[in-house]
Formats: structure tokens, sequence, C-alpha cells
């Protein structure tokens, strides 16, 4: 077992409650967003799943995509909608998303009030939307929990 000064154990726990932080935060954006953001109906324009290089461009990777019609008070907006830092190394992930989103079928989006021309899609659902902040949480309290365990053992 390794053991760890008292510096390190501090560093680790503000490491950790700096991740919950940033993970509350997140969630509370997102959250904010759709309980606050009016919806529209849009009309789903067209799908597809984009191919693109990976980090380090040595592999392949595969990204769902949607384009979205809506309006708002009269102005028609076109929108893509992307999975924005979500990229899978197998298509068939990306094409179960795609395959929720055919073309013509109608979505309520959320768009934002004070520029209409922006909307807040996350495509996939829910999970998608909370899973950035909800690995956050998860990664703070990895540094958390193991630290506070091993100060109360010092007490």
């Amino acid at each position: 077992m390794v053991r760890l000064s008292a510096g390190s154990m501090l560093f680790l726990l503000l490491v950790g409650v700096g991740m919950i932080m940033v993970g509350v935060n997140l969630g509370r954006k997102e959250y904010a967003i759709m309980e606050t953001w009016p919806r529209a109906d849009a009309v789903v324009v067209s799908s597809g799943v984009v191919e693109g290089s990976g980090k380090h461009g040595n592999t392949t990777v595969y990204s769902p995509r949607v384009q979205l019609k809506y309006s708002v008070a009269g102005t028609e907006y076109t929108r893509d909608a992307e999975m924005s830092g979500w990229a899978s190394s197998w298509r068939s992930s990306s094409q179960k998303v795609v395959d929720d989103y055919r073309p013509g079928m109608h979505r309520m989006v959320p768009y934002n009030p004070a520029d209409p021309n922006e909307v807040h899609m996350q495509l996939g659902g829910n999970f998608d939307t909370f899973s950035g902040p909800l690995i956050f949480l998860l990664m703070g309290f990895g540094f958390v929990l193991p630290g506070l365990r091993r100060l109360f053992k010092l007490t």
C-alpha cells in the first residue's frame, strides 16, 4: 500500500473538491437550460454519421450529426446539432443515435430566448446531457473519499 504525505492528501482532496464543484456547476447549467429555455417544434432536415480522425490522427471516429429546421416568432432557423466532444470508434454507435432522428421527424428543441439561433441539443437524450457533469462528480469523489478515509485514520 502506498503511503501519501499529509501534503499529498490535502492536494488530492482539493483536486477532488474542485472536480465535484465543476460537475455540480455543469449539471446546474444543463438543468437550468432544460427548465428555463423555451422549446420550438423542429423538423429533422437531414441526419447522418460523420467520419473523422481521432485525437492523434491514427484512428477513424464517427459522430452523429442532425440538421434541424425550426421557427421562433415567425423567423425560420436551420441549425446543425452535433454531440460536441462525442465520437465513437464504432459507426454503429453513432448510427443508433441517427436512427432516432430520421428526416421529417419532429423534435422539441430548447432555444436561447436571447438568441434563438442557439439551440441546445444533446443528441441521445438526458443521460448524454448529464454524463459530463456525472463524470466530474465521480472522479471528484474518487479523489475525495480515499483522502477522507486516510485523513480519519490518522486522527
